[in-house]
């Protein structure tokens, strides 16, 4: 699997396998561009991705120690159910429900792939794309679980964990890079595939039709995000929002063709810098222009 870290060697970007991060060494808190990290603690970037983490590490605490003092039934309230949805209107339980983890040593793993494979999507495809792709593996496939239990009143499900959501992004990176390489030489793509043909085949032996449903639409909105090209809008705001966005890659991409040489040597110079005084000592500017670097080199290396 193929990452980026950023060092200092003869004065070049040099690549280091699987899924390195850039470590600018910077002493304070600093707030990169929209799409960089939200912010950085120290050396240690923090994406939108590491808040989830937090977030869903807090929770799963929270959980246990709920559980060890008497509180089952509240926190049952967070799973999704698709009868009290319909019939008790407990709609919030279409997101809660993802933040139930079951107590299980495999979190700390799930929360590994979430930071490895996570993190790579929300860096590629940027910060807001990202939080909607996540929305929406969260609440779309309950959608389809709670329309289709409203039609056959026979389902009663309850459903809570993360570990669908979480594997979709993993499918998304896949998507995005189908040919890096992860253990053992195998592409990203085969490992996805292999993947998620063993957990059908587990769904369709147990006969668990809203499994099959909820990871099968969890699949298709994970590649919808990262491999289908967003059709043009003709009305209102989004018809703005997208065309701005447009003339704002096509003015990156003209700075770029005009500008490739001035970048590289502005690059040399910040690895000079760091070199001569230190990582703390770069400006705000700087760590976005490592950062484009760092992005500009993945997308090289993934079309080789």
């Amino acid at each position: 699997m193929s990452g980026i870290f950023f060092g200092i060697r003869n004065k070049r970007i040099y690549h280091k396998s699987f899924l390195g991060h850039i470590n600018t060494g910077m002493s304070r808190w600093s707030r990169p561009g929209e799409d960089g990290p939200l912010f950085w603690i120290g050396n240690q970037p923090v994406y939108v991705t590491g808040v989830l983490i937090g977030a869903h590490s807090l929770v799963f605490v929270l959980t246990a120690l709920g559980q060890a003092l008497g509180f089952a039934p509240l926190l049952l309230e967070l799973a999704l159910s698709t009868r009290a949805v319909v019939e008790e209107g407990k709609i919030w339980q279409l997101f809660t429900y993802i933040w139930l983890h079951r107590l299980s040593y495999w979190f700390p793993l799930e929360m590994l792939m979430l930071y490895w494979f996570g993190q790579e999507v929300e860096r590629n495809i940027g910060r807001q794309k990202y939080l909607l792709l996540y929305v929406s593996l969260a609440v779309v496939p309950a959608l389809l679980v709670v329309a289709v239990s409203w039609l056959s009143p026979a389902w009663d499900i309850v459903i809570s964990g993360s570990d669908t959501v979480h594997f979709a992004l993993f499918v998304a990176f896949a998507a995005l890079f189908p040919s890096a390489e992860l253990l053992f030489g195998v592409n990203a793509k085969w490992f996805a595939i292999t993947f998620v043909t063993i957990q059908s085949l587990i769904l369709l032996a147990q006969h668990s039709l809203p499994g099959l449903l909820m990871e099968w639409s969890s699949l298709g909105i994970a590649i919808a995000f990262t491999r289908i090209p967003v059709p043009e809008i003709s009305f209102g705001w989004i018809q703005n929002w997208f065309t701005k966005r447009l003339q704002t890659l096509r003015n990156k991409r003209q700075e770029s063709s005009s500008k490739g040489p001035n970048e590289s040597e502005s690059i040399d110079a910040i690895l000079d810098k760091i070199a001569k005084s230190g990582m703390g000592s770069l400006t705000k500017a700087e760590k976005e222009a490592l950062e484009r670097a760092r992005m500009s080199l993945l997308k090289r290396n993934e079309k080789k």
